[in-house]
């Protein structure tokens, strides 16, 4: 390739990117596989593209976050091919490669397949605080709800674990039912590092097993739904009163 035409391609990819955030992530012998900030995917000749180093960061990838409890990583993009890894709903993967029904991803040294009716996107590093202040206002409203054990109505009856899978389910966010699964949804987070939309757990039938979640809401409190003798319902408290002190055990974020 002609120097003109390095120059030409260099300032036209520059153009490309600042007006559609285009990023190239693969390639094979005679093209390479261009995605844009809206996830769709294109193809560029070989021979058309000029390198350049360090262009690429995280604030330009896309990532796959699995909305289901449970996503089967798959060798090939096929559900007939060989399932390597069950990837947890809520986990946040950067994708490396998307074609129209699948996207390419490495999970924990395994690169693999998932299926895309069963992730959202996100185009680089994505601010959520704004997702998890519509979440915690939505559960606000359900203040006052009755408990009932595996009920999920979130106006006539819920669990705790019913209650904060199905204020999630309402944005399209899909947990795990229970709340010793749902303790596996997202990534750990300390205690000090909590930020509203974040799940807090609880052993509150000893034993050292999770068997309580709710949703932190900000200022050391949380809102879930309790039996009837601990408040009953869908109430707020604090992860400050001595039996939360006692009974807590982890948290997970999942935005």
């Amino acid at each position: 390739m002609s120097l003109l035409k390095r120059i030409f391609m260099f300032l036209l990819a520059i153009s490309l990117t600042l007006a559609l955030g285009t990023v190239v992530f693969a390639s094979d012998d005679n093209r390479y596989d261009v995605f844009d900030r809206h996830a769709q995917q294109s193809f560029v000749p070989s021979d058309l593209v000029y390198w350049v180093d360090n262009i690429y960061d995280e604030e330009h990838a896309i990532y796959a976050i699995v909305t289901t409890p449970l996503l089967r990583l798959r060798s090939e993009p096929s559900t007939d091919s060989e399932i390597l890894a069950i990837v947890a709903g809520g986990t946040r993967l950067a994708v490396l490669y998307q074609l129209e029904n699948w996207v390419k991803v490495d999970f924990e040294g395994n690169v693999g397949y998932l299926n895309t009716d069963f992730v959202r996107f996100h185009y680089g590093n994505v601010d959520t605080s704004y997702l998890a202040e519509q979440i915690v206002a939505h559960s606000l409203q359900f203040l006052g709800t009755p408990y009932v054990w595996g009920g999920n109505d979130l106006r006539r009856g819920v669990d705790c674990s019913g209650f904060v899978h199905h204020v999630f389910r309402d944005f399209g966010i899909v947990l795990y039912r229970s709340s010793a699964a749902m303790s596996r949804n997202g990534v750990a987070v300390g205690r000090n590092e909590l930020l509203p939309g974040d799940l807090v757990f609880f052993d509150t039938m000893g034993g050292g097993r999770i068997s309580h979640v709710g949703l932190y809401i900000g200022d050391g409190d949380f809102i879930h739904s309790t039996v009837p003798g601990v408040g009953g319902g869908v109430i707020i408290s604090s992860l400050y009163e001595a039996y939360y002190l006692r009974t807590y055990r982890a948290a997970r974020r999942v935005l």
